[in-house]
């Protein structure tokens, strides 16, 4: 009886029942494990870790168990234990699909994306309508820049479970890695209209409007994500960066500063906020975001290249080349990085590697409108 209720997710009866079933038989593994199944369910994880320990201890063939602190490791970010956990169902239960699942979960929260997709596709292999493995190889595919399969994987998913609102919202993801923000957009409409309340979707869809340079639907969308969910930093920082880019500069600022105050550590808002900063005229308040963007994150190429741009705006040459020549390291197909450190060399007076370096940013891009012109200042059109 509490397994029909705990199906029917009457999870208080269920854990009731398996209370009674604890109290008639003390030594009973199973009732252990599925009193932990409940509160996993209720979201009760030390009261479910605890249980489903118990059922090992009286049984320590369990497979079932393991699995389940395996899900509860995962969900508390414990992914090494939650390898450990998966790893030893499998061992007891080879044909174990959900654990298999639950290991290639683990590995891919810890960014090892081979071995999820590995282990998500042993799962499919053993339980073919298994959604959660084509979500999660899906997941994969999309961190490795599978974005192809990675939709694949979403498409199969749906398929199989056509009313998820998450599996549409991961694949208007992989469609807006593609560039494809109109087909990105549809996925995103669908996956609200499955889930009104879906910030993560709002949030995405913000960004598919941003990318298509339509920023008052990117800050509708956004400002219904932040109502959603008022601790959603990436929102505030993503509509921050929407109105700096329709002169909304105050605005830009204060979205920024609560992006912050939400992560302290936030990379990317204090290099917007800086963007906000710099178009203010605020140059050394700028520069000041710029470098605590650096100092959170060694290898951003965009923040070098703005703090370069600035030093050399500010006639501080000297101090801007070698941010410049970083930016260039990191980011060596970007054509404004290469055409900020032309700039920057051709006012130290360096006329050949500026003439190299505008030469090289108009490979990149033909359209820099400043690499063509400094080809000319410098006789070598």
């Amino acid at each position: 009886r509490a397994n029909d209720y705990q199906n029917k997710g009457e999870f208080d009866r269920a854990i009731a029942d398996w209370n009674k079933a604890i109290e008639l038989e003390p030594d009973y593994a199973e009732a252990y494990r599925g009193r932990g199944s409940a509160y996993a369910d209720k979201r009760l994880n030390e009261q479910a870790i605890a249980d489903c320990s118990k059922a090992i201890a009286l049984k320590p063939d369990f497979a079932e168990a393991y699995l389940c602190l395996g899900i509860l490791h995962n969900r508390k970010g414990q992914h090494g234990q939650a390898v450990a956990d998966s790893s030893k169902a499998i061992e007891l239960k080879p044909d174990f699909a959900i654990a298999y699942l639950t290991r290639g979960r683990a590995y891919e929260f810890s960014g090892v994306h081979d071995l999820a997709i590995a282990d998500s596709t042993k799962a499919i292999k053993l339980k073919p309508d298994l959604v959660g493995a084509y979500l999660n190889r899906g997941n994969a595919y999309r961190n490795r820049g599978l974005v192809d399969q990675a939709i694949a994987d979403y498409s199969k998913a749906i398929d199989l479970e056509p009313n998820s609102a998450e599996v549409f919202s991961d694949r208007g993801d992989a469609y807006q890695n593609k560039g494809q923000f109109d087909r990105a957009i549809v996925d995103y409409d669908k996956s609200i209209e499955l889930k009104p309340d879906y910030a993560k979707s709002f949030t995405n869809r913000g960004a598919a409007y941003y990318r298509k340079r339509q920023f008052d639907r990117a800050i509708a969308d956004y400002s219904k994500a932040i109502e959603l969910e008022p601790d959603n930093a990436v929102a505030y920082r993503n509509r921050g960066a929407a109105y700096d880019d329709m002169g909304l500069h105050d605005q830009a600022i204060a979205d920024a500063t609560k992006a912050i105050a939400l992560i302290p550590g936030f990379a990317e808002a204090y290099y917007n906020r800086g963007n906000a900063y710099a178009q203010k005229g605020l140059v050394d308040k700028a520069i000041e975001d710029y470098s605590k963007a650096i100092e959170l994150k060694p290898d951003y190429a965009e923040a070098y290249g703005n703090r370069a741009w600035r030093y050399h705006l500010a006639g501080q040459d000297s101090r801007g080349l070698p941010d410049a020549e970083r930016a260039v390291a990191l980011a060596p197909r970007d054509a404004s990085a290469t055409e900020t450190r032309a700039e920057i060399y051709e006012k130290l007076g360096q006329r050949e590697k500026a003439i190299a370096d505008y030469r090289q940013s108009l490979l990149l891009d033909p359209n820099m409108k400043n690499a063509q012109d400094g080809l000319k200042r410098l006789g070598a059109q």
